[in-house]
């Protein structure tokens, strides 16, 4: 492994078995989702990679669980989900894509009149869960159109231009949930 793992711990090494497998491959892009292993630095400077994270850009770090938790906790007014593309600094990524959708009014006002945290995150969850797979499946859309190209650890637009703060698909995310019965 030392020829091909630049570090000399676990993660790297595991990593590099992983390259050498996916080194069969013509590779675009690696989605990670639900994946929960924190990559090496060799990974995510070797591939794009793109993880989806279940907070708006500068939210909450951590598992699912955790930025729940804190979003109960806390009594932000707002929250979503993002793609991010994989950097060596966890869940910071320059990010692509995004969606969001208010924490006001029912049924999350009554939650958190009632003091329930576990019962409101478990909320939160549920109304963030049904808007995933829609941005997973509009972000590869916009990727294989060509609108986000991803380069160097950086997601551009069709122009060349960085996202700088991603781009937001929430209004295209909401429809999709109107067309499936229910947002």
């Amino acid at each position: 492994f030392r020829e091909t793992a630049p570090e000399d711990d676990w993660r790297t090494r595991f990593d590099a078995l992983l390259a050498r497998h996916l080194d069969r491959y013509e590779v675009d892009v690696i989605l990670l989702a639900g994946y929960m292993l924190i990559v090496s630095d060799f990974l995510c400077t070797r591939y794009p990679l793109l993880n989806l994270h279940p907070a708006l850009p500068g939210g909450p770090t951590g598992t699912w669980r955790e930025v729940m938790d804190e979003l109960a906790r806390t009594g932000a007014p707002r929250t979503g989900a993002m793609l991010h593309v994989v950097t060596p600094v966890l869940d910071r990524g320059p990010v692509v894509s995004y969606f969001s959708f208010s924490l006001e009014g029912e049924p999350f006002a009554s939650l958190r009149a009632s003091g329930d945290t576990a019962r409101l995150a478990d909320e939160i969850r549920a109304h963030e869960l049904r808007r995933e797979f829609p941005l997973i499946l509009t972000t590869l859309q916009a990727l294989a159109a060509g609108r986000i190209v991803i380069s160097a650890l950086q997601a551009y637009d069709s122009a060349g231009t960085p996202l700088t703060a991603g781009m937001d698909l929430s209004p295209d995310i909401e429809s999709l949930l109107e067309q499936q019965g229910g947002a």
